[in-house]
Protein backbone atom coordinates (compact mmCIF):
# COMPACT_ATOMS: atom_id res chain seq x y z
CA UNK A 1 0.00 0.00 0.00
CA UNK A 2 2.81 2.47 0.88
CA UNK A 3 4.58 1.50 -2.34
CA UNK A 4 1.53 2.45 -4.43
CA UNK A 5 1.10 5.74 -2.58
CA UNK A 6 4.75 6.66 -3.19
CA UNK A 7 4.56 5.59 -6.82
CA UNK A 8 1.56 7.86 -7.36
CA UNK A 9 3.22 10.76 -5.55
CA UNK A 10 6.50 10.33 -7.44
CA UNK A 11 4.62 10.79 -10.70
CA UNK A 12 3.59 14.28 -9.57
CA UNK A 13 6.34 15.38 -7.18
CA UNK A 14 10.06 15.04 -6.61
CA UNK A 15 10.35 12.98 -3.43
CA UNK A 16 13.22 13.59 -1.00
CA UNK A 17 14.03 12.06 2.37
CA UNK A 18 15.71 14.11 5.10
CA UNK A 19 16.51 11.89 8.09
CA UNK A 20 18.67 12.12 11.18
CA UNK A 21 19.19 8.35 10.95
CA UNK A 22 22.33 6.88 9.41
CA UNK A 23 22.56 6.37 5.67
CA UNK A 24 23.00 2.63 6.19
CA UNK A 25 19.82 2.32 8.24
CA UNK A 26 17.73 4.47 5.89
CA UNK A 27 18.87 2.50 2.83
CA UNK A 28 18.18 -0.82 4.62
CA UNK A 29 14.63 0.28 5.43
CA UNK A 30 14.01 1.55 1.90
CA UNK A 31 15.35 -1.73 0.47
CA UNK A 32 13.15 -3.82 2.78
CA UNK A 33 10.09 -1.82 1.76
CA UNK A 34 11.20 -1.81 -1.90
CA UNK A 35 10.60 1.93 -2.23
CA UNK A 36 14.07 3.41 -2.89
CA UNK A 37 13.29 4.04 -6.55
CA UNK A 38 10.72 6.72 -5.74
CA UNK A 39 13.14 9.15 -4.11
CA UNK A 40 15.38 11.47 -6.10
CA UNK A 41 17.49 12.41 -3.07
CA UNK A 42 18.16 10.94 0.35
CA UNK A 43 19.88 13.10 2.97
CA UNK A 44 20.94 11.24 6.11
CA UNK A 45 22.18 12.31 9.53
CA UNK A 46 25.69 10.95 9.11
CA UNK A 47 26.11 12.71 5.75
CA UNK A 48 24.79 16.18 6.51
CA UNK A 49 26.70 18.69 8.67
CA UNK A 50 23.71 19.72 10.79
CA UNK A 51 20.91 17.40 11.94
CA UNK A 52 17.28 18.44 12.25
CA UNK A 53 16.04 20.68 13.76
CA UNK A 54 19.11 22.86 13.09
CA UNK A 55 18.16 25.57 10.54
CA UNK A 56 21.06 24.53 8.26
CA UNK A 57 19.44 21.12 7.79
CA UNK A 58 16.68 22.97 5.93
CA UNK A 59 18.86 25.31 3.88
CA UNK A 60 17.37 24.14 0.54
CA UNK A 61 13.75 24.61 1.58
CA UNK A 62 11.75 26.70 -0.84
CA UNK A 63 8.42 28.34 -0.43
CA UNK A 64 5.70 25.94 -1.62
CA UNK A 65 7.70 22.79 -0.89
CA UNK A 66 5.63 20.21 0.93
CA UNK A 67 7.07 18.66 4.09
CA UNK A 68 5.83 15.52 5.82
CA UNK A 69 7.08 14.68 9.31
CA UNK A 70 6.15 13.04 12.59
CA UNK A 71 7.40 15.86 14.85
CA UNK A 72 6.32 19.44 14.25
CA UNK A 73 9.18 21.03 16.16
CA UNK A 74 11.91 18.82 14.71
CA UNK A 75 10.64 18.26 11.16
CA UNK A 76 8.19 20.98 10.22
CA UNK A 77 8.69 24.19 12.21
CA UNK A 78 11.51 25.66 10.12
CA UNK A 79 10.04 24.60 6.75
CA UNK A 80 6.74 26.21 7.82
CA UNK A 81 8.59 29.44 8.66
CA UNK A 82 10.13 29.36 5.17
CA UNK A 83 6.74 29.05 3.49
CA UNK A 84 6.49 25.30 2.98
CA UNK A 85 3.24 23.41 3.34
CA UNK A 86 3.44 21.07 6.33
CA UNK A 87 1.81 17.71 6.95
CA UNK A 88 2.17 16.24 10.43
CA UNK A 89 1.74 12.46 10.79
CA UNK A 90 0.94 11.95 14.47
CA UNK A 91 -1.79 10.84 16.84
CA UNK A 92 -1.50 14.29 18.43
CA UNK A 93 -2.34 17.14 16.05
CA UNK A 94 -0.33 20.37 16.12
CA UNK A 95 -2.18 23.65 15.57
CA UNK A 96 0.59 25.15 13.42
CA UNK A 97 0.74 22.26 10.93
CA UNK A 98 -1.15 22.94 7.72
CA UNK A 99 -2.49 19.39 7.78
CA UNK A 100 -2.62 16.77 10.53
CA UNK A 101 -3.05 13.08 9.73
CA UNK A 102 -2.78 10.02 11.94
CA UNK A 103 -1.45 7.55 9.36
CA UNK A 104 0.67 7.99 6.25
CA UNK A 105 -2.08 6.21 4.30
CA UNK A 106 -4.14 9.40 4.62
CA UNK A 107 -1.60 11.42 2.64
CA UNK A 108 -3.31 10.91 -0.72
CA UNK A 109 -6.41 12.74 0.50
CA UNK A 110 -4.30 15.59 1.86
CA UNK A 111 -2.35 15.88 -1.39
CA UNK A 112 -5.63 16.13 -3.31
CA UNK A 113 -6.65 18.98 -1.00
CA UNK A 114 -3.29 20.69 -1.52
CA UNK A 115 -3.58 20.35 -5.27
CA UNK A 116 -7.08 21.83 -5.34
CA UNK A 117 -6.54 24.58 -2.75
CA UNK A 118 -2.95 25.70 -3.21
CA UNK A 119 -2.18 24.93 -6.84
CA UNK A 120 -5.07 27.09 -8.01
CA UNK A 121 -3.58 30.02 -6.07
CA UNK A 122 -0.19 29.37 -7.64
CA UNK A 123 -1.59 29.36 -11.19
CA UNK A 124 -0.67 25.74 -11.69
CA UNK A 125 -3.11 24.81 -14.43
CA UNK A 126 -1.87 21.26 -14.97
CA UNK A 127 -0.45 18.92 -12.39
CA UNK A 128 2.47 18.11 -14.68
CA UNK A 129 3.49 21.77 -14.60
CA UNK A 130 3.72 21.52 -10.82
CA UNK A 131 6.28 18.72 -10.77
CA UNK A 132 8.91 21.24 -9.70
CA UNK A 133 7.39 21.17 -6.21
CA UNK A 134 9.19 18.97 -3.74
CA UNK A 135 7.58 16.61 -1.31
CA UNK A 136 10.11 16.11 1.45
CA UNK A 137 9.63 13.31 3.91
CA UNK A 138 11.43 14.02 7.16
Amino acid sequence: RVRQILKNLSERYYLIILSNSSEKLVHEILAQLEIREFFIKILCGDKIPYPKPHPEAFVDVRERDIFVGNSFNKDLKIPKEKGAITILVSDIPHPEADFNIKKIYEISEVMSQIESEFFARWNCKKKAMCKNYFLRIT
